[in-house]
């Protein structure tokens, strides 16, 4: 994106905070009468009153130390900017000066590429177009970890009708799901019925062991028990895809759908850009030699 080096000139200000934080205070010093009482002064600068607004939150405890904390770092870098105009050379004085200038463009232009987004972009996708970008590109979105679909169930040992919950885990046709459900949610400590993707680790994560061999285990198994000391775990495995495969398009859609939102900003960003220029060159506000 165009603000790609934008953390490196947030890093850039952050370096010299120091030696520019006297513009945030005293933007308006030309004119004290406006500003209130004086709090500080070094040298030629003051700082006013009026410059603290909006230090304090509805959450500030103890305004006074807030305040006295605000002032001691005016000073401090004031005191800091003023040793280093006269310590340092004017060429890297103006060499900061262009960099903060060139920060501050790119942070208006930021600002005003959100603003443009949060209005004006149309980011409503529709399924066709997630279904297109499915067949024609799924090759190219390889799962980074493995994925299962499943059903599984977690309950006491004592629970009642355990040998039927294992029955309809496994069988969950006619009226078993809905068996199943309803014993679920009166008995179950946890309980996932509608079998969506979810990555493998986060299932193992649940259960009182791992599984130790992923790939081997998922092609020979369709259903497991574990138990610990007080728990029966009950899995059921719909199906599987392994880390390197191309992931269904049920669990790929949320991915899908953040590139062709961003592709679309991107391209409604650049008619913008291309709009702005052509509107300048008409109007004969740009020239290039």
């Amino acid at each position: 994106m165009y603000l790609k080096n934008i953390t490196y000139y947030i890093s850039l200000l952050l370096l010299i905070g120091s030696l520019s934080a006297c513009e945030y205070f005293n933007f308006n010093k030309k004119n004290p009468e406006t500003k209130g009482e004086i709090l500080a002064r070094v040298g030629n600068e003051y700082l006013y009153e009026s410059d603290l607004q909006g230090i304090f939150s509805e959450n500030t405890i103890d305004s006074a130390w807030v305040k006295k904390q605000h002032i001691d770092q005016w000073i401090y870098n004031e005191l800091m900017v003023q040793k280093a105009n006269n310590f340092l050379p004017k060429n890297s004085l103006k060499d900061i000066d262009r960099k903060v200038a060139q920060y501050r463009s790119s942070l208006i232009t930021y600002q005003f590429e959100r603003e443009l987004l949060n209005q004006k972009a149309d980011v409503d996708i529709a399924q066709e177009e997630i279904d297109k970008y499915y067949q024609d590109k799924s090759e190219n979105l390889p799962l980074s970890h493995t994925i299962i679909q499943s059903r599984y169930i977690f309950l006491d040992k004592n629970a009642p009708k355990l040998d039927s919950i294992k029955y309809w885990i496994k069988k969950p046709t006619g009226n078993n799901l809905t068996k199943l459900k309803e014993t679920g949610y009166q008995f179950a400590t946890n309980l996932n019925t509608d079998g969506e993707w979810l990555p493998l680790e986060q299932l193992q994560a649940k259960l009182p062991e791992k599984i130790s061999n992923p790939r081997s285990f998922l092609k020979q198994k369709k259903y497991f028990e574990m138990e610990d000391d007080s728990q029966v775990y009950l899995v059921y495995i719909q199906d599987y895809a392994l880390e390197g495969d191309n992931p269904p398009q049920a669990y790929a859609e949320q991915d899908i759908k953040r590139i062709l939102v961003n592709k679309r900003k991107q391209e409604y960003l650049k008619r913008i850009k291309n709009n702005i220029f052509d509107e300048a060159q008409n109007a004969n506000r740009v020239e290039i030699y």
